[in-house]
């Protein structure tokens, strides 16, 4: 009650004095306009940057790593957001941006600092290795939970000024790890403005950010904050959290600016982990071993960033830009013993991590005409180095926190230097080209120390105490191609093709000691967008993802135990899908927006490597659906936002038809088979969410969030054993949140 008490006082105090200092400034004031009023759909972006004629607005959108280029997005089916469509929204982290694209889903385990998992048809990441997250140009990957894992949580949704979502490998500006998308968010680099953003409700949650920019004539400052706090749902599943941000931009000459980017996040957290459904436990439960020391975590990180920029003339420039990132993460694991009894230790354990990096770039741009078309194309190069250290220990039942044996013990470097290049046309005057390609140099090492346990089972190679591992390194090109065709000044019509890349096996060793190839990921696309009245929008997309030359183990037929030295390249997936959505604004301050998909994701080959129960040869799972993979997703919004008085939002989300075991099925969509294995379908995930707001005038919004408003008790993560339900997480009921939005001019 003490922390309800002062998180809410706290909360209430800043309420007034922003009320008060608001109320205290002129009303004839000049100022810029505020940060948030640029259109949110991708369509309309690209008619905003068609109708700009500036060769220095053009070139801005340019900034390597930072804002991907405009251009290069209209021949695919990205999605293009600004701080407006963003901002306005509760989020329980936010990675939960991403739903705003049509075809993508969250899956919450419920951990707090813990990344949930995403999917971009069909394709997993955040959580695992196939998105990749950008903040200002600084990969968000973080350490020792998955290869390209990434805590989102660094980000401050306030100080966003834009957000393109990339699904599939189609910008050469990112390498590994962007098989599934690319999300890269921009922050604010300029303006006058002075944002604050206050909101608190269920269980103690208390979330106050504040942004502040200032410009005069050679500099520019952005400084951003957040503060966060929850009790928490569920037992034992509090969480606070602190962001700081700042830019400096300096305009030396007309030619000649550099910025200067600094970031700083500290997180602490408990967690109720995930609940076994033969303990028959309370929703809100967590798991306990009697020490009154759950599961939790904690991470700091520090990134910095500088950048510069050297104008040539109006259509060209040059870029270089070098970045560092520190980080430490510790996670503490506990998971109730089997209903047999059986402890499984490998789940209840320490896990502490650091990762550095380093990176530096160069690229060379130019937008402009090449004999009497339009042309652009962009070169360049990329080095990032990174480093990673892990220890692991056991955490007995019924210790908590305290240690027991020591598992784990290494470290690895990777180096990573790529080159790219990419190049529009305007061949006829409705019809673009763009090509592009990328290439990227894997290399590294390994060693390991006096307490690193010899591991050769699952998936991961034999290592061993006290040991150096050179990895030979691995070469990948990925190409790039798309045809933008606009007959109809409201019509665009699309195709392009892109190849992704994951480096396998990082963080279990695999690639230092086996130097397994890239798996890659093949994507193909083809659509329309239709904008025939001022009123209508409508867009679709037909796609096709083949992902092959997986790597799977060979497992010895007696043990079950990966068998050194012997892998095969045996898994193939397939995954395709449609995606339509639909923007009516039949009356003036009124939107109507809703989007469908339908998508299948299915194994078109996995050969099998082991023996099952009885000595029975595993089957292959050829045919068999991808876990987590809903066949559909709907989305519908409406919403009333006037420039003053009551406004509001209704938005319903529906996913269906998914599964949360790929083992062969026994019976499964009418097909018999004699292995014991059974595949189940997970629960369908509902949610409704209301907003009501009133906007006193341009600076003062006052909103009430309604979050799960049917209160329907909604699955996150979702595991299944041969007697179905396993382990699950379950999100929270409903929840009230009342906030304040401010901005000073």
């Amino acid at each position: 009650m003490t922390t309800r008490r002062i998180s809410a006082g706290i909360l209430a105090g800043l309420m007034a004095a922003a009320l008060f200092l608001g109320a205290g400034q002129a009303q004839g004031q000049s100022s810029s306009a505020p940060p948030g009023t640029a259109k949110g759909k991708a369509a309309q972006t690209e008619q905003d940057s068609q109708a700009e004629d500036s060769s220095d607005m053009a070139l801005k959108e340019i900034e390597v790593r930072s804002a991907v280029r405009r251009d290069e997005l209209k021949s695919t089916s990205a999605t293009v957001l600004e701080n407006k469509d963003l901002v306005d929204r509760k989020y329980v982290q936010p990675l939960d941006m991403l739903k705003l694209s049509p075809g993508t889903t969250i899956t919450q385990y419920g951990e707090n600092g813990l990344a949930p998992q995403s999917f971009i048809r069909g394709l997993s990441g955040s959580h695992s290795g196939h998105l990749a997250i950008f903040l200002d140009g600084i990969p968000l990957k973080d350490s020792g939970h998955s290869d390209n894992y990434v805590d989102s949580n660094l980000i401050i949704p306030l100080e966003i000024e834009s957000l393109e979502i990339i699904k599939g490998p189609q910008s050469v500006y990112y390498g590994a790890g962007s098989a599934a998308g690319v999300m890269a968010y921009q922050g604010y680099t300029t303006g006058d403005f002075n944002r604050l953003s206050l909101r608190y409700g269920s269980f103690n949650e208390t979330d106050a950010q504040a942004l502040i920019g200032k410009t005069d004539d050679k500099l520019s400052q952005v400084y951003a904050f957040q503060f966060y706090h929850t009790d928490g749902w569920s037992q034992n599943s509090d969480w606070d959290r602190g962001n700081v941000s700042g830019r400096w931009t300096y305009q030396f000459t007309d030619q000649f600016s550099a910025s200067l980017n600094v970031r700083g996040y500290k997180s602490a957290w408990n967690s109720s982990d995930y609940l076994s459904a033969w303990k028959n436990l309370p929703d809100d439960a967590s798991v306990d071993d009697g020490s009154g020391e759950g599961s939790g975590g904690q991470r700091r990180r520090f990134d910095a960033r500088l950048w510069t920029n050297y104008k040539l003339n109006d259509e060209s420039q040059f870029t270089l830009y070098t970045f560092t990132t520190d980080l430490t993460n510790t996670r503490w694991r506990k998971e109730y013993p089997s209903s047999s009894g059986v402890f499984n230790d490998s789940n209840n354990a320490e896990q502490t991590n650091s990762r550095k990096a380093y990176g530096v770039g160069t690229a060379y741009n130019f937008k402009g005409d090449i004999g009497p078309r339009e042309a652009n194309y962009t070169v360049g190069l990329d080095y990032l180095r990174e480093n990673e250290t892990q220890e692991r220990y056991l955490l007995p039942w019924g210790t908590g926190r305290v240690r027991g044996r020591q598992r784990s013990d290494y470290e690895f470097t990777l180096d990573t230097a790529s080159l790219y290049g990419e190049a529009s046309y305007q061949v006829l005057d409705p019809l673009q080209v763009r090509l592009g390609a990328r290439y990227d140099r894997f290399t590294g090492s390994m060693d390991t120390g006096p307490n690193q346990e010899a591991s050769n089972t699952g998936t991961a190679r034999e290592r061993k105490p006290n040991s150096h591992y050179e990895s030979p390194g691995a070469n990948a090109f990925s190409p790039k191609a798309g045809l933008l065709l606009t007959p109809l000044d409201w019509l665009d019509v699309y195709t392009n093709y892109g190849r992704g890349i994951t480096v396998a096996g990082l963080s279990n060793g695999l690639f230092f000691t086996e130097a397994p190839p890239t798996t890659k990921f093949d994507q193909y696309e083809l659509g329309y967008r239709v904008r025939p009245q001022d009123w209508l929008n409508l867009e679709m997309t037909y796609y096709l993802v083949n992902q092959f030359n997986e790597e799977l183990a060979v497992l010895d037929e007696n043990t079950g135990r990966a068998i050194p030295g012997e892998f095969t390249y045996a898994g193939k997936t397939e995954r395709s899908g449609l995606e339509t959505s639909v923007g009516i604004h039949p009356w003036e301050f009124w939107s109507l927006t809703g989007n469908y998909t339908y998508q299948k994701a299915i194994y078109k080959k996995r050969e099998a490597t082991a023996t099952g129960i009885a000595g029975n040869k595993l089957a292959d799972y050829e045919g068999l659906r991808l876990l987590n993979v809903p066949k559909h997703i709907y989305n519908l919004e409406l919403a009333y936002a006037p420039d003053e008085g009551f406004g509001g939002r209704l938005n319903y989300r529906w996913e269906a038809d998914l599964m949360i075991r790929d083992d062969p099925a026994s019976a499964i969509d009418g097909t018999k088979n004699t292995n014991p294995y059974r595949q189940y379908k997970g629960q369908d995930k509902g949610s409704m969410d209301m907003q009501l707001s009133y906007k006193f005038n341009e600076k003062y919004k006052l909103y009430l969030d309604v979050l799960n408003l049917t209160d329907r008790r909604n699955y996150g993560n979702e595991t299944a054993n041969d007697k179905g339900l396993n382990t699950y997480s379950i999100q929270p009921p409903r929840t009230f949140y009342l906030g304040l939005d401010v901005n000073w001019e």
